[in-house]
């Protein structure tokens, strides 16, 4: 009888350990607005202090966004010497200049 005894164990064993070694199914996120973003995720957010850069965290076993920098990181593309006189041509002088030039050039 010892035998159906032990074979009972090692079942039990072998089932506590499929259960224990499953990866959690459910992945962690950050939500805010529109925005979803997976533990980790770097994301641009619009708050009432304005844009700020922020990261998915966990925080105490939550997730909870970590504010990294006030404004966010933007790409702008610089002119070259001639593309920069171009725009000036198009455009010489400011439309609020109220010197009343742009009306004479524009004749």
């Amino acid at each position: 009888m010892k035998a159906p005894v032990n074979m009972a164990k090692i079942a039990l064993v072998a089932i506590g350990l499929a259960i224990v070694s499953e990866p959690a199914s459910a992945a962690c996120t950050c939500r805010a607005r529109d925005v979803v973003a997976n533990e980790g995720e770097v994301v641009c957010l619009n708050t009432p202090l304005g844009q700020r850069l922020a990261r998915c965290d966990k925080v105490l076993n939550n997730t909870s966004w970590t504010f990294l920098r006030e404004g966010c990181p933007t790409a702008s593309q610089s002119l070259t010497p001639a593309e920069q006189t171009l725009a000036d041509l198009r455009d010489p002088l400011p439309a609020d200049s109220g010197r009343g030039l742009r009306v004479l050039l524009e004749k």
